[in-house]
This record gives structure tokens, sequence and C-alpha cells, in this order.
């Protein structure tokens, strides 16, 4: 099973949200529609611009506390290291945003699974970071 340490922000530059869970599609529909109520939903943090992947819940966990007593201008250059624009990568993890709202299919990222990301930088022996994206959308002349 694959545990997630991710980072949401309500946009670029903007309030920042630091989490870990074991199924990033539920949980970033969560935040995306708003359905538990909290700091995410108080704030509109919705976008999903990091994210770390592991192979053991007790490294997750460790790795968000470890990230959790960062500064913030440190976050952000984590952040930017891998993703620049701020870009919301939730669709390449399985999320779509219609008229009727989302549709979450159940495709979440794994290591073996390489249509649609690039790899990042390994983190540990058991992470990966998953922000460098081949991303399916018109992205705007530099």
């Amino acid at each position: 099973m694959a545990y997630y340490v991710y980072l949401l922000a309500s946009g670029k530059y903007g309030t920042l949200y630091l989490g870990v869970t074991n199924d990033i599609v539920r949980r970033v529909y969560q935040h995306k529609s708003k359905a538990v109520p909290g700091f995410t939903k108080r704030y509109s943090v919705d976008k999903l611009v990091w994210l770390e992947i592991y192979d053991d819940p007790l490294t997750a966990i460790a790795r968000e506390k470890e990230l959790k007593k960062w500064r913030r201008d440190w976050k952000i250059r984590l952040i930017e290291e891998q993703n620049p624009q701020w870009i919301d990568l939730s669709a390449n993890i399985g999320l779509r945003f219609g008229m009727n709202g989302f549709r979450a299919r159940r495709f979440a990222p794994t290591r073996n699974d390489v249509d649609g990301f690039l790899f990042g930088r390994i983190r540990t022996a058991t992470a990966r970071c998953f922000c460098n994206v081949t991303l399916k959308q018109n992205l705007p002349a530099a």
C-alpha cells in the first residue's frame, strides 16, 4: 500500500496545508469538494501542488512531522523546485472537474506508473517525488 505526503495551496504563494494519507484520490476529492469542515474548507485550500509517495506509513508520518516544523519559505522553495508554476496536480492523480462536479477515477500514482509522471529525485529509499508531471493541459506560453 502507498502512503502520500502532500501540500495543498489556495493559490500561488497562498495559504498552505500539509497532510498525509493512504488514499490521495479520496483525500484530494474531499478537499476540493469541501466535504469535510475545517481549515481547507474555511480558507479554500484545494490545489494539490506537491506530493511524495512512501511504502511505509511510519516513514510518511515522520516526513509530514518533519515538514510541519519547516518555515513557510522552505515549503514554498520545496514546491517551486518541482512545480514552479504551482500547477494543480490533482488531474494527474485521477480527479477531473466537470459541470456536474468532480469525478474520481480509481487511479493513484505508484512507483511503477510512469505514464503521466516524470519521477523527481529520490528523497529516501522508499519515496519518490511526483511533482515533475507531464501535464495533459495547455500551459500559458512563457
